[in-house]
């Protein structure tokens, strides 16, 4: 088993658990014999406890198979590419993540301020995880132009003392 059928297997235990649990919870709702505040606090307790499975899973899973992109092969053309491609994804993210802030900051009405700085912290966390993953590309596209060029120029000179 490759990491990539690995992460999807992963995903794929997950939705579904989480797709009978929520039809259980629902139905049980609907009955009647939850109230919905024991409805919220399952709920929340199916989230958090998904988010755990989720980061043992994949913690297992890194350590089981090195990740795609701690090699990086110089020589392989599509390499660079989804480099740049990642990169100019996150560049996007950190522009909009602002945006979505300034928009919810602008049209709410009247919300509790809880609410209101729960939101704010949320998405300021969300944009500081993305500002994150957008510097580690672009060390590893640096990484991947600097090394190579380093490379020539170490074999170029000692061509020419070769010659000389």
């Amino acid at each position: 088993m490759t990491r990539e059928s690995a992460i999807k297997r992963c995903f794929w235990q997950f939705m579904i658990a989480n797709a009978i649990a929520l039809l259980v919870i629902v139905r049980e709702e609907v009955v009647g014999a939850l109230s919905p505040r024991v409805f919220g606090i399952i709920g929340l307790l199916l989230m958090v406890t998904g988010f755990a499975f989720l980061t043992v899973r994949f913690r297992a899973i890194n350590r089981k198979y090195q990740p795609e992109e701690l090699v990086l092969d110089p020589s392989d053309p599509t390499t660079r590419k989804k480099i740049v491609w990642r990169v100019r994804q996150f560049q996007a993210m950190v522009i909009i993540m602002p945006l979505f802030l300034l928009y919810g900051l602008l049209t709410r009405d009247g919300e509790p301020l809880l609410a209101l700085t729960a939101g704010i912290a949320v998405n300021l966390g969300i944009t500081w995880l993305f500002l994150k993953a957008l510097r580690a590309e672009k060390t590893k596209l640096r990484r991947l132009v600097i090394e190579p060029l380093a490379n020539k120029s170490q074999q170029q000179t000692t061509m020419k003392v070769d010659k000389a």
